[in-house]
């Protein structure tokens, strides 16, 4: 007996239609700084180390946003997904 973890249902859809860009986006940070290093490493090392220090900084600052965010985000979902199936039940 298999389980879908996925479901296409009304609130799977638009789960997707967020979840695919932002996965996207978080793929797509590491990308820019590589690229960022790569331009930077060509004029010197000093500015190399500074764009290393300030991407760590940048993508602390990020986390530290983006966390409580998803755990909102999440816990909202969850009280929605429950009041819908509670309704749909009664």
């Amino acid at each position: 007996m298999s389980r879908s973890v996925f479901k296409l249902d009304e609130l799977g859809r638009e789960i997707a239609t967020i979840a695919i860009p932002a996965a996207l986006a978080l793929t797509a940070n590491p990308i820019a700084s590589l690229v960022d290093t790569a331009f930077i490493g060509q004029i010197g090392p000093i500015e190399l180390v500074a764009v290393g220090i300030l991407i760590a900084v940048f993508n602390q600052a990020s986390r530290i946003v983006r966390f409580p965010l998803v755990s909102v985000t999440t816990s909202f979902v969850a009280e929605e997904a429950t009041i819908t199936k509670i309704m749909f039940m009664d």
